[in-house]
């Protein structure tokens, strides 16, 4: 059924480049079912108004006029949309590596999570010498006075505890 409707979608786009056919099918079941969806819903969620760029007829009318090898190449994305830009923007932001967004590690750590360092030193793992104190302790004395940041370290070891904690039925931390 799903097979089919999607192979009717890609089938109604027969004069479009295979790239703008995927597009084509995307805009009709991907878009609007799972990333539109999910991000009103988040919105929502947080009583914020979520206006999604590019989600306009006109510019999506636009996009599959444009043959796909002129917008995607197997390294190069977006390259319309990054040459348009750079009247307004500079080029080492436009075409910068893409970034992840990372949670705020350090600042829980020096904050809400300071404590959680002490859950890690007493934890399971410690005491069943799966891993040694010192080490996790020279870490947080090194953190506390700003000489390296362990905040990726510490967030793995606290997982680890509580999977460790989790897998062994020892029940969670409050």
């Amino acid at each position: 059924m799903i097979q089919n409707d999607h192979e009717s979608i890609f089938n109604e786009s027969n004069n479009f480049s295979l790239q703008n056919k995927m597009s084509y099918v995307d805009m009709h079941y991907f878009l609007p079912s799972l990333n539109l969806l999910y991000s009103d819903r988040a919105g929502m969620s947080e009583s914020i108004e979520i206006r999604t760029p590019f989600v306009d007829k006109e510019i999506a009318k636009l996009g599959l006029s444009i043959c796909g090898n002129h917008k995607v190449t197997m390294f190069h994305t977006k390259q319309i949309l990054k040459k348009a830009s750079e009247s307004w923007l500079p080029k080492d932001i436009i075409y910068r590596p893409k970034a992840s967004f990372g949670a705020p590690l350090r600042a829980w750590f020096s904050g809400p999570l300071k404590n959680s360092l002490d859950d890690i030193l007493s934890g399971h793992l410690v005491s069943n010498k799966i891993i040694k104190q010192d080490p996790i302790i020279k870490m947080i004395n090194a953190f506390d006075e700003k000489k390296f940041d362990y905040s990726y370290q510490f967030w793995h070891l606290l997982f680890l505890e509580h999977w460790y904690r989790w897998a062994r039925g020892l029940g969670a931390y409050h």
